[in-house]
C-alpha cells in the first residue's frame, strides 16, 4: 500500500522548516542600530545605566535608572549597582558583539518593595549580544527573551 502526502501539507512543511533555520534570530535590532559590533572600547566607556528591558510581553523600566548600573572594565571585570546591592564580576566580549556577564559577587541586602534588583541581575546573567545605536547600549538576552537598553551619563532618560 502506498501512502501519498497531499501537496498542501508538503508546502506547509517547507514553509515551517524555512522559518526555523538554525542561527537566525527572530528579534530584529532597532532601526538605525550599528550594523557591526562596536569595539570593546565603546563598551568600556561607561558606566551604563539601565533604562529599560523590552521583553516579548512587557516593558520593564526602573523608576530610578541611576540605581541600576554596570561598568565594563578593559581587564574583563565589572562593577555593578543593583538598587541597594553592589557587586563585582567578570565578562567576556567577542569582536562580533557577543557577551557573557558573570559570575558576579553581589551583596544580598533586602531592597525596598518594588525593587528590580533580582530581575536586573537575572537579565544580566542572560546576556548574549551587544549592539549600539548612537550612545545607547543594547544587550540582547538569550533565547530571544528581551533586549536591555542602557544609557551613559549622569542622567539616564528615555
Amino acid at each position: 500500500m502506498s501512502f501519498r502526502v497531499p501537496t498542501a501539507f508538503l508546502a506547509l512543511g517547507l514553509l515551517v522548516g524555512s522559518l526555523a533555520i538554525p542561527g537566525c534570530s527572530s528579534s530584529p535590532q532597532p532601526k538605525g542600530a550599528d550594523s557591526t559590533a562596536a569595539p570593546q572600547s565603546k563598551l568600556t566607556d561607561g558606566p551604563w545605566k539601565w533604562v529599560a528591558t523590552q521583553t516579548p510581553v512587557e516593558l520593564i523600566a526602573p523608576a530610578g535608572p541611576a540605581k541600576y548600573t554596570i561598568q565594563f572594565n578593559a581587564d574583563g571585570s565589572t562593577a555593578l549597582l543593583a538598587d541597594c546591592n553592589r557587586g563585582q564580576g567578570t565578562y567576556t566580549y567577542t569582536a562580533e558583539g557577543g557577551i557573557t556577564i558573570g559570575p558576579a559577587a553581589v551583596t544580598r541586602m533586602m531592597c525596598p518593595p518594588g525593587s528590580l534588583d533580582s530581575k536586573y541581575l537575572q537579565q544580566l546573567s542572560n546576556a548574549a549580544h551587544t549592539f549600539f545605536r548612537g550612545d545607547t547600549l543594547y544587550i540582547d538576552l538569550k533565547v530571544d527573551s528581551g533586549t536591555m537598553r542602557f544609557a551613559r551619563g549622569p542622567a539616564a532618560t528615555e
